[in-house]
């Protein structure tokens, strides 16, 4: 399941095209009269509601971030920044408010990427044990549930042409096995950009109701 958030510029208002399957299919439905998109980000994340254990949910954001680096890391704070974002910063999400919707979202997996500047910030920890670990199969770990998170970047800007965007769907659309983890798609990743000045994190979201499981990406026949 795919969200899409879409600003007009002419009238200033946030629609959304929520799409099942494949976003290219067409299908879904237009909510419209968001004037924000904070407000917008609020509706979609709470619309998940109607999910349940079996379902498998893939956020990706692209688009800008900003960390604001306090003394103490407990009241640093990192943020996506809308298109609609002014002065007053009213309209942007923090990652606290993110984090809280995915817990609240009743899916057995959740997938964030996030393609923005300072994405870094939602990843505390870097778990890398578990990339290179076979050990367990897929199957293992898709039985327990995962809040997990993938970032383009650490606590860093990004470029607008992203290079990390383009070899994450290289990888994607490359893969021949039918399930695919997403440790093996960040290990992947990494593998392709290794020679570049590109330094994405992966993590686990234990405040979002992280079990240490995985989702796992499906190959269509």
């Amino acid at each position: 399941m795919a969200h899409n958030l879409n600003f007009n510029v002419q009238t200033g208002k946030h629609s959304f095209f929520s799409v099942k399957e494949k976003a290219w299919h067409g299908l879904g439905q237009i909510v419209e009269d968001y004037p924000t998109s904070a407000e917008a980000l609020k509706f979609a994340l709470q619309s998940f509601g109607n999910l349940v254990r079996d379902d498998n949910l893939f956020i990706f954001f692209a688009g800008h971030g900003e960390y604001i680096n306090r003394e103490s890391i407990d009241q640093s704070e990192g943020y996506w920044i809308f298109s609609d974002d002014s002065i007053n910063h009213k309209r942007r999400a923090t990652n606290t408010e993110i984090k809280t919707y995915i817990k609240l979202i009743p899916s057995g997996h959740t997938l964030l990427i996030s393609d923005a500047c300072f994405s870094g910030s939602f990843v505390h920890t870097e778990v890398v044990s578990q990339v290179f670990s076979i050990q367990k199969t897929n199957v293992d770990y898709y039985h327990d549930r995962s809040r997990q998170v993938i970032s383009s970047t650490r606590l860093t800007t990004t470029p607008d042409n992203s290079e990390f965007f383009k070899n994450m769907i290289g990888v994607l659309k490359d893969n021949k096995q039918h399930y695919f983890s997403t440790t093996e798609l960040f290990a992947n990743v990494c593998h392709l950009i290794a020679n570049q000045e590109i330094f994405p994190l992966y993590g686990r979201l234990p405040e979002a109701g992280d079990a240490s499981g995985s989702f796992i990406f499906i190959k269509n026949k």
